[in-house]
């Protein structure tokens, strides 16, 4: 049996998140979860110089396809989807109990030959044959690890994401992005009736981390970096509420070689003789951003953590049936 430990109280205590754009229907459709009917259509993408001159175009818009194409069918194409709404139909497939909300991870310890033992904060103690860490890219577990030179890599750039009630004219059914060589804002439906934007700017790690902590300066700087854009940037970016956008500095990781997350692995791990050695970390593992954080564009991340945890599901079914539950 698994269990899912969040450390949010609930799924609706957690913010409700920005969009995503779901590339992998081959994941979606493994785990059961048919999001046509959550989808915030767009048939057209457009590339804009910040005053307003076409730079590139493309989409179903500009096809044939798009005269017969009924929304309701499932034809492939990217999925907008808000973030919260990704979790509920995944919630919605989970066998009743699987989560235990508010369980925030203390520690955990791997035993020879006998999984992991996992501490929560409230003290709570869980036996599991696995841990997975899938919590992020401040991942608890990936610290716990202490992995020789692991560490965060700042990329240069802040990012900031809002949302805005009510349809602009340029995203119905349309994405748009703008960029003037510095700033680029991009632009897609969020739901039928609202917008999201996401704008991006180089930054130095340390003024990131100041602008970012006050929502007013932060939309201070953006309003200042794209005055005198095309419609409908200004007037969208001011009309977005201080509580409806935020930002944060961008990091990734250096790619995670497995002999960096299990050095205890290999011939001879596990087996008679190496009582005084500790137990190698086979037992734990990681992924979407606890392993691999990616930089926030077109939803590279969340994409890829949906691809692992279909390929990690795979391998644990194929692995137990083939060793059986405990060595499997």
């Amino acid at each position: 049996r698994s269990s899912d430990l969040p450390a949010c109280a609930s799924l609706d205590s957690r913010k409700q998140g920005y969009g995503l754009t779901i590339q992998r229907q081959d994941a979606m459709q493994a785990m059961g979860i048919n999001l046509a009917q959550d989808d915030a259509p767009s048939t057209s993408h457009y590339t804009f110089s910040a005053d307003g001159a076409i730079l590139g175009f493309f989409g179903e818009a500009f096809g044939d396809k798009s005269k017969v194409r009924r929304e309701s069918d499932a034809s492939g194409r990217f999925i907008h989807i808000p973030r919260q709404k990704l979790r509920a139909r995944v919630v919605e497939q989970l066998r009743p109990g699987t989560i235990r909300w508010g369980s925030k991870l203390r520690s955990f310890e791997c035993r020879r030959g006998a999984g992991v033992a996992v501490t929560l904060a409230d003290g709570t103690t869980l036996d599991a044959a696995l841990l997975v860490g899938s919590d992020g890219i401040f991942s608890t577990v990936r610290r716990q690890l202490a992995m020789p030179g692991d560490r965060l890599h700042y990329v240069g750039l802040v990012v900031v994401l809002g949302i805005l009630d009510g349809s602009v004219p340029l995203t119905q059914r349309r994405i748009f992005e703008t960029v003037d060589g510095t700033t680029r804002l991009y632009a897609m439906p969020f739901t039928p009736s609202s917008t999201m934007w996401q704008l991006s700017f180089p930054c130095s790690e340390e003024a990131a981390r100041t602008l970012t902590k006050d929502a007013a300066a932060l939309k201070a700087e953006l309003l200042s970096r794209c005055r005198g854009w095309h419609d409908p940037i200004p007037a969208l970016l001011a009309d977005t509420p201080l509580d409806g956008m935020s930002g944060y500095p961008v990091y990734d990781r250096e790619v995670l070689e497995p002999a960096v997350l299990r050095p205890g692995a290999g011939a001879g791990a596990g087996k008679p003789g190496l009582a005084g050695r500790p137990a190698p970390q086979d037992r734990v593992t990681l992924i979407g951003d606890a392993a691999h954080p990616m930089t926030p564009f077109k939803a590279q991340g969340a994409n890829q953590a949906l691809s692992d945890a279909v390929l990690l599901a795979e391998a644990l079914v194929q692995g137990v049936r083939e060793h059986g539950a405990l060595a499997g």
